[in-house]
């Protein structure tokens, strides 16, 4: 445990005793603790303090067959409590290839998750593909979106603490956890490129407390600025040149669809990435990268002016909206909900 830790669950206590808490009409949010461990005794723990206070909160509303909405399949032991109408599995990482979770658990839950759900949403295509196997007919694949207006803000100034790192440009927003992010990889590309200046923004090691400080951050063109508010980075994204998807090649980025495509497409910047399977039916709007030559190269030809049609790129961001999901979303639930022959 550290610092940070300990300050995560003083929060967690806090917003366990609030109740539910009305935050926008019809929308009700409560926050039960659970036990961050897995086994027998810790699956009927959690069984009581979650599914009992999130049970007993839908009848104080007056919820009748509520739709279960999971994204965890640990959450197996606990569906029948909530008296579920319809049960939706939503699968946006292969969370088994984590370092540090038991793959083991996770499969089992899972295969027992997907015999209950009566309806699974996965978010790539390998995912898909996996699931296919143990829900045959019940599953979806439907990508990450963005809030497009959210992002979409020529508008907004850089922020200042930008203007002290020379362009061009390439920044990465989100988790810099090394089992994502190839570290080595922006190293190699820095020392090949270093009029250009990588800003990293995020949490450094999420997840993995004990990981070592990657070797790039000591380069002179290489600059973590650390995390930063969501409501900030839209600025952030206009004060770059490019915008990098430097990814690892494992289990876990092979079934990713990384959220941050959508967003740097939305705020107009021109998207380097490595290969992802998720992202090869978009390959017109983004400049694919195979090792530092590669992503070399792809910085020489946005600084010659070379890149995929802002156009397209805007559109594509546009229509892969939360609107457009949760609208395929719900289709997909009432088609479910729908009484069986």
């Amino acid at each position: 445990a550290h610092g940070r830790d300990l300050g995560r669950i003083a929060r967690r206590f806090k917003r366990a005793w609030a109740g539910a808490r009305l935050v926008r009409p019809n929308l009700w949010v409560i926050a039960p603790l659970a036990l961050p461990w897995h086994g027998p005794w810790v699956n009927r723990l959690n069984r009581r303090l979650v599914a009992s206070r999130v049970a007993g909160a839908a009848r104080r509303l007056g919820f009748d067959r509520p739709l279960v909405w999971v994204y965890n399949p640990l959450t197996v032991d606990w569906l029948e409590a909530l008296a579920p109408g319809l049960v939706l599995y939503h699968a946006v990482d292969e969370l088994g290839a984590i370092p540090g979770v038991s793959a083991a658990a996770i499969r089992t839950a899972e295969e027992r998750l997907c015999q209950r759900a009566d309806l699974v949403v996965a978010t790539s295509p390998v995912l898909t593909g996996r699931l296919e196997g143990l829900a045959p007919g019940r599953v979806h694949h439907l990508p990450n979106v963005v809030d497009y207006g959210h992002f979409a803000r020529p508008d907004l100034a850089a922020p200042a603490d930008l203007d002290c790192i020379p362009r061009p440009r390439i920044g990465f927003v989100g988790a810099l956890a090394d089992y994502k992010v190839d570290f080595a990889l922006i190293d190699a590309v820095a020392a090949l490129r270093p009029d250009w200046h990588w800003v990293l923004i995020g949490q450094l090691g999420e997840g993995q407390p004990d990981s070592p400080v990657p070797a790039c951050l000591t380069r002179p063109n290489v600059h973590f600025l650390g995390p930063r508010p969501y409501d900030a980075v839209p600025a952030y994204l206009n004060g770059f040149d490019a915008a990098a998807l430097p990814m690892r090649r494992n289990a876990y980025t092979a079934a990713m669809f990384p959220m941050k495509f959508f967003e740097y497409l939305a705020a107009g910047r021109p998207v380097i990435a490595t290969q992802l399977p998720s992202l090869d039916g978009y390959r017109p709007l983004f400049l694919h990268a195979e090792g530092a030559d590669g992503f070399a190269h792809a910085l020489d030809e946005i600084r010659a002016g070379r890149r995929p049609d802002p156009a397209a790129c805007a559109a594509a961001a546009r229509a892969h909206g939360w609107e457009w999901r949760m609208g395929e979303i719900n289709r997909l639930v009432m088609l479910a909900s729908r009484p069986r022959d």
